[in-house]
């Protein structure tokens, strides 16, 4: 029986959460076909519909590229990976995580040639999105979720500055094709399976049979926000000392409906021949070698302002909230339960149900609940306030 050790690798803004939540959910119908979804600490929030990264992150140790885990960490993440492959006789073993698009070659590399000493075939699956849809909705992610400050113009490396939107798309696919062989290599297009995402890659990358029930509820909804809003957060960010805290005030804000008059972020004719002169020979060489129907593009769908971009500007009364927002954010992230008051970095919320139960985790709870409903009372004040 031939075996393969499947790796889905993103890429990011391509629906990884929403096929993650489904492996989760459709782990024991995974099983019944021979797919193997290992376990993760996220896995109690992939069944409440949260945003998670997957199992895949256990890997990281190992085949990421410039990380911090030292060797023998690295070592502890192969082993455990190979534990998992000698404890299941399931054709196929599937791991998840858009960050491992981030791989380090020499690590994939020995990766592949060790499984095939133990009969086991190294596959991946990568997503790919057009290229200007994609680089707004990075750009976007960026201001909700890393603190980027800069406009559009300047992420877009358009001010003579180095762009910060530079995903290796061709650099990473070639070498995973010179490696596994383009017949290992499932290069998929988003934009053509974004509305039946999760049923096609069950059927076309996990071969299941499209008439096998699957688990589809609704999971997290990542809206997008507005012009007026990035504008607002890109203010915040200014000031937001902690990842954890951009997260905190972002997160409540998409908590509230979009407003219907709100504008989306869109790009101006400069900004798409600005992506065509960076990605046409990518995007080329993408479709010559994955896609004979070149149906992966530069300007896909994406709205397009012909002229200038009209910029939202913020009062000097919705600066002066954003700033109360900071802090009451800074005040939330410094109080996530199971995470320290203090310096050092901050873990990802752990829920309720998964935290231990000791006294100083009851009050850092408490303390989160406090916080976050100061959070969300003072944006919902905020967005009645210009909108």
């Amino acid at each position: 029986m031939s075996r393969r050790l499947l790796l889905h690798l993103g890429i990011n803004k391509t629906g990884s959460t929403a096929l993650q939540i489904a492996f989760v959910r459709n782990r024991d119908v995974l099983r019944e076909h021979g797919v193997h979804y290992p376990m993760s600490s996220s896995d109690a929030r992939a069944l409440s519909g949260e945003v998670v990264s997957g199992n895949g992150n256990a890997l990281l140790p190992y085949l990421g590229q410039g990380g911090r885990a030292n060797d023998e960490q690295a070592l502890a993440a192969l082993a455990t990976l190979l534990r998992e492959l000698d404890a299941t006789e399931d054709p196929t073993v599937l791991y998840s995580s858009e960050l491992l698009f981030r791989f380090s070659p020499d690590r994939i590399t020995a990766l592949a040639q060790l499984l095939e000493e133990r009969g086991v075939t190294l596959q991946v699956a990568v997503y790919l999105r057009d290229i200007a849809g994609h680089a707004l909705s990075v750009y976007a992610q960026g201001v909700k979720k890393n603190r980027v400050t800069s406009d559009l113009e300047g992420y877009l490396g358009r001010d003579g500055e180095p762009a910060r939107y530079a995903p290796p798309l061709r650099s990473r696919l070639q070498h995973l094709r010179d490696v596994l062989g383009v017949e290992n290599v499932r290069v998929l297009h988003y934009d053509t399976e974004r509305a039946h995402l999760v049923p096609g890659f069950f059927s076309t990358v996990l071969r299941l049979d499209p008439a096998v029930p699957l688990d589809l509820g609704a999971g997290f909804v990542n809206r997008s926000l507005t012009v007026h809003e990035l504008e607002l957060m890109r203010h915040a960010n200014r000031n937001l000392r902690q990842k954890s805290a951009a997260w905190a005030l972002s997160d409540a804000l998409m908590a509230r409906p979009a407003p219907p008059d709100g504008r989306r972020l869109q790009l101006t004719q400069q900004d798409l021949d600005h992506l065509h002169h960076q990605f046409d020979d990518e995007v080329r060489w993408i479709n010559e070698t994955f896609f004979p129907d070149e149906r992966l593009t530069v300007e896909g769908g994406a709205g397009v302002i012909a002229d200038s971009r009209v910029e939202a500007e913020s009062t000097a009364m919705e600066r002066h909230l954003m700033d109360a927002l900071v802090d009451l954010a800074g005040s939330k992230a410094r109080t996530r339960p199971g995470t320290p008051t203090g310096g050092g970095a901050l873990k990802p919320a752990v829920p309720p149900s998964d935290a231990a139960t000791t006294p100083r985790n009851d009050q850092d709870r408490a303390l989160w609940r406090r916080a976050t409903g100061r959070l969300s009372r003072a944006v919902q004040v905020l967005v009645r306030g210009y909108y």
